[in-house]
């Protein structure tokens, strides 16, 4: 067999299997056996996330009455949980005071069985209704309450299930998890739960997952693959997730010691928190996924008798979608320490016979450095370039998954021309010469020219001393140790996760050995199907990671990704030689050239668009002290609408005048101060007693903003505090008196978040130091768009997690 046939069934079986694997990233086609509505579906998302409607908003009260006259009218007991919440997170802790005013949404559906009687045997199926300000959410979570809606209507018109089933519809997920915390932490009913189905998403499109559960998951894994169709899960998403800052509703539930599954769908990440999360943008395939799961997981959990509390952990992974594999975390430590004895095995043979030879071994590792060190570079400096423009990033974004496969063939070039290279040996040119264009690179993507320098000198050393050897580098042995190493220490601190690495090490360790038993050529025919049989497992397991680690996480760390991407195909190094072989050894560059095209042209070739519109930042802030009007922007771009519209009598300013502690330049246009209605501070008492000077004053704001900050004045001594009766942790340490002096300065104020402020307002209730005065900033944010406002461009929306198109009011008060 030539050496271009050998290359093209390599390339080809690649990208096939690439192929293969990106599908199994996609939402099936909804299902025609299932009992959902898919048309009240759309329906109930378009409703709800018919325009923005965070906590608190006249916009949040439409959906919340919406939601709950369709669970009265399927004849289910429905209630509004209104409470004062405090925010306090399981496991870390807070930055500032986060305080929210809830109403959630809770509707049972009773089940048949007394016998079972009081004690946690409720079924919760949990979403949220309300969206960021910047959005509609039709995603997040629109997407979770139709599920639930639509999963209500089928249970209540069918037979009754054996357990109550509660849907718990929570408000303020999006400001913190504050629905959550007032339901599982104060709600009479939340001691009866005993299992939670949530249902999320970080997109707008692609296959929904279970990607998190509870701990001692066995049982629930068990049920789950008997219940949920077109299932898609992983336990590496568990061991990554619980270890990542990201949080939904079911951490407080977890926190409260209630076992859940959590579903979501994270492809579309454009469209997360942003104006374009509509139900026009939604792939309707992705929600009936999504709501299929609702719908199987509690029919089957709300009909199991016994619910297990601890019963161990399993491993669970697709080998395609809707094809799950699982067993017991005993098992994944006995694979994984039957394939870490294997591949020694293999290792210290192959040394004594002389096939692996130590000078060769340790070139290996300083090429395999060099390799990453290349790679690594290549995607930092491109990412560092696009973080010089305000819009790069969210750009890239916008363009989903094509930017991975512009990546992945770049990558792929690096990887085939640079171990081809050091095979056959590496000439001065190719020595200097990549050195020199990555720190090139590194210059032009504004980097400092220091590192860059470094970088240049590091990789000339590598590279240098490679070429110096007697010895060719064995990269394919390295990257196989390199393999084995990596699962020892997954197999010890997240053993649930070491499938990923056991099964595609252990398939190409086996088809080594049993090409070397069978004495197959390395020209034959047999070898190349060989070749191809033990690359299916670990292209069949891998690449469906890398692309959904790309769309959760490496839209801006592509680093990271890549140099996955190139241990995977050191991996599978007999097919990336037979693709290298070709073009005297030169079809690396080739592939190479082909990758930083599409790369160029993924950067350049698409503006913004209706579809993709940019993201821009502009509020109206009223200074109620100095009696001032004024547009506010971050930045501006010249020639836009934006720009025309700040014009050039724009000045500069600091965010440090609105909200002390945010050191940040800004662009305001004063105007003429139109009528405003700023917040309200009613003292009910102050007086001194023996624990201190107690004040309570009522607080109300009559614009009914949807956001508001207060920030107390550090050293008034403040010792205790508490608002409509809840108590408020007061920090145990005040910054000194030096720190405090200056009030632009975050350490002289204690901030508050407040979300939800009732119309009516509420109580706070403050202990601080006799004969110390109180300052107290208010900061009212009311979401919408201020009344001058420019109309926007169709290429443009609100900047996501700003205070865009909002309009702010803020003073100081001063308590005496």
């Amino acid at each position: 067999m030539t050496n271009w046939q050998k290359s093209f069934f390599s390339l080809v079986f690649l990208f096939l299997m690439l192929a293969f694997a990106y599908s199994q990233t996609q939402a099936p086609p909804a299902r025609t056996d299932s009992d959902l509505d898919y048309a009240a579906l759309s329906r109930h998302v378009s409703v709800i996330a018919a325009k923005p409607h965070t906590m608190g908003s006249a916009a949040n009260r439409e959906v919340r009455d919406y939601i709950v006259e369709y669970f009265r009218s399927l004849g289910l007991d429905t209630e509004v949980q209104k409470t004062t919440v405090i925010y306090r997170h399981p496991f870390r802790p807070a930055d500032a005071v986060t305080v929210g005013n809830v109403e959630n949404i809770i509707a049972r559906l009773p089940g048949t069985s007394a016998a079972m009687g009081k004690g946690a045997n409720d079924l919760v199926l949990m979403g949220h209704y309300d969206s960021r300000p910047d959005g509609p959410g039709a995603g997040d979570d629109a997407a979770g309450t139709a599920a639930i809606m639509e999963v209500a209507r089928i249970m209540t018109s069918g037979p009754a299930p054996l357990r109550d089933v509660v849907f718990l519809i929570t408000d303020g997920e999006e400001m913190g998890l504050l629905g959550a915390q007032g339901f599982y932490r104060q709600h009479p009913d939340a001691k009866n739960v005993g299992l939670v189905l949530d249902f999320e998403a970080r997109g707008s499109r692609g296959a929904a997952s279970m990607f998190e559960t509870s701990e001692n998951n066995a049982w629930l894994i068990d049920n789950l693959i008997e219940s949920a169709p077109d299932l898609v899960a992983s336990s590496l998403s568990y061991e990554i997730y619980r270890n990542m800052p990201n949080d939904t509703d079911m951490s407080i539930s977890k926190g409260e010691g209630i076992p859940g599954l959590n579903f979501a769908f994270v492809a579309g990440l454009f469209d997360y928190h942003s104006s374009t999360d509509t139900a026009e943008n939604l792939d309707p395939d992705t929600l009936a996924q999504q709501a299929n799961y609702a719908l199987g997981t509690a029919q089957h959990f709300a009909n199991l008798e016994n619910w297990q509390s601890a019963s161990g952990d399993k491993t669970y992974f697709n080998l395609w979608q809707g094809r799950l594999v699982s067993y017991n975390q005993g098992v994944a430590v006995g694979i994984g320490l039957l394939v870490l004895i294997f591949g020694l095995w293999l290792f210290v043979s192959a040394m004594r016979r002389g096939t692996i030879k130590r000078g060769s071994l340790g070139s290996g590792f300083l090429s395999l450095v060099a390799l990453i060190l290349l790679v690594s570079n290549v995607f930092e400096s491109l990412i560092d370039y696009q973080q010089t423009t305000a819009t790069g990033i969210s750009r890239l974004i916008s363009l989903g998954e094509w930017p991975l496969l512009a990546y992945f063939i770049t990558t792929l070039g690096i990887t085939v021309w640079f171990a081809m290279a050091i095979r056959r040996g590496l000439s001065k040119a190719e020595v200097f010469v990549p050195a020199f264009v990555i720190a090139l690179i590194s210059l032009l993507a504004g980097r400092p020219w220091f590192g860059a320098v470094m970088l240049m000198v590091i990789l000339v050393a590598l590279t240098w001393f490679i070429r110096g050897r007697k010895n060719t580098p064995d990269i394919w042995v390295s990257a196989l140790v390199v393999w084995w190493l990596l699962l020892a220490l997954v197999l010890y601190f997240a053993p649930n996760a070491s499938y990923l690495l056991a099964w595609p090490l252990a398939s190409v360790l086996l088809g080594i050995s049993l090409q070397r038993s069978l004495g197959l050529t390395a020209n034959g025919g047999a070898r190349l199907v060989g070749m191809l049989i033990a690359g299916a497992v670990p292209l069949l397991l891998l690449p469906p990671v890398i692309v959904l680690g790309y769309l959760a996480l490496g839209s801006t760390f592509p680093q990271g990704i890549m140099i996955i991407s190139t241990l995977s195909l050191l991996l599978l190094w007999p097919l990336v030689r037979n693709i290298g072989s070709v073009a005297n050894g030169k079809a690396g560059l080739l592939l190479l050239g082909a990758g930083l095209l599409m790369t160029l042209v993924m950067m350049f070739g698409r503006d913004f668009d209706a579809r993709h519109p940019r993201g821009e930042a502009f509020y109206y802030a009223i200074d109620v002290d100095q009696q001032e009007g004024f547009w506010v922007t971050a930045r501006v771009e010249p020639d836009t609408w934006l720009g025309e519209f700040m014009g050039t009598g724009a000045g500069e300013a600091n965010f440090n005048r609105i909200l002390p502690g945010f050191d940040e330049e800004i662009l305001i246009r004063k105007t003429a101060l139109p009528p405003y209605d700023a917040a309200k501070l009613k003292i009910n008492r102050d007086r001194v007693t023996d624990a201190g000077r107690e004040i309570s004053f009522h607080l109300q704001s009559p614009t009914a903003a949807e956001y508001v900050q207060l920030l107390f004045s550090s050293d008034a001594g403040i010792s205790s505090a508490s608002v409509n009766g809840f108590p408020v942790k007061v920090p145990e340490e005040w910054p000194d008196a030096a720190q405090m002096r200056d009030r632009t300065q975050a350490d002289a104020w204690w901030r508050w978040r407040w979300y939800g402020l009732p119309r009516q307002g509420a109580d706070v209730m403050l202990t601080l130091e006799p004969g110390r005065p109180l300052e107290i900033k208010v900061i009212e944010v009311d979401y919408g768009t201020p009344e001058g406002a420019p109309p926007r461009p169709e290429d443009s929306m609100p900047k996501i997690y700003s205070w865009s198109d909002s309009t702010v009011i803020f003073q100081v008060v001063v308590l005496d």
